[in-house]
């Protein structure tokens, strides 16, 4: 079999077994990495109170982005390129 043969198998295995408790796991892992690698990067705007930061999160994952936050540094603009956004 070929490599994405074997892979889509076990993706749709794994999801096949997916419950509330491990997605919301999963949800929680990407907030809590995603609110880690901004404070890293000097973000201060948007880590400084948990309902900033989740109101940055959803506004910004939905791709609504409503600009009254965005990310100041270069390496935060690449932190909510790559993770924020295309983790979604």
């Amino acid at each position: 079999m070929t490599f994405w043969l074997l892979f889509k198998r076990w993706i749709i295995s794994h999801f096949a077994h997916l419950n509330g408790r491990i997605l919301g796991l999963v949800v929680l892992a990407y907030a809590v990495i995603g609110w880690l690698l901004l404070y890293w990067a000097g973000e201060s705007a948007m880590t400084q109170s948990l309902s900033r930061y989740v109101y940055y999160l959803v506004v910004t994952a939905s791709t609504v982005g409503y600009g009254d936050y965005s990310p100041v540094t270069e390496c935060g603009q690449w932190i909510t390129s790559f993770w924020i956004i295309l983790a979604v």
